[in-house]
């Protein structure tokens, strides 16, 4: 299947999604699908270094930050940011802040976090 093909099946399933995604998350979520599209069933996971590659192809950045794997964890255990507050007894505003950038994690809010979101704290600072 060609690249455009499976971008229309995605946007022909989810025409709502996509009508109104602003034009750089649209662009990393295509790139994202084409990816996905090359893979088999059979395919193992991704090696570090492909994942270095996709990483980089669809975001611009190389390496992780703690504020994108605070939100990684916490969009893969399907949390909003008050469940996630409620749930470990830190402020949506703190986790807000965190997944963004403009508030560090410290090691007790890890602990914290880590917990809920079922990862290692240390992922998280």
């Amino acid at each position: 299947m060609t690249r455009n093909a499976v971008l229309k099946k995605v946007r022909e399933a989810y025409p709502e999604v996509f009508e109104e995604l602003p034009r750089p998350k649209l662009k990393l979520i295509e790139n994202a699908i084409v990816y996905a599209s090359k893979l088999s069933n059979t395919d193992d996971l991704v090696s570090e270094s492909e994942h270095r590659e996709l990483l980089q192809s669809i975001s611009g950045k190389s390496k992780l930050t703690p504020a994108d794997r605070l939100k990684a964890y916490r969009l893969r255990e399907e949390l909003t940011q008050s469940e996630l507050a409620k749930r470990s007894g830190i402020p949506q505003a703190n986790i807000s802040a965190m997944e963004v950038g403009r508030r560090p994690i410290g090691i007790q809010s890890a602990k914290k976090l880590a917990k809920v979101l079922h990862c290692e704290y240390r992922q998280l600072v």
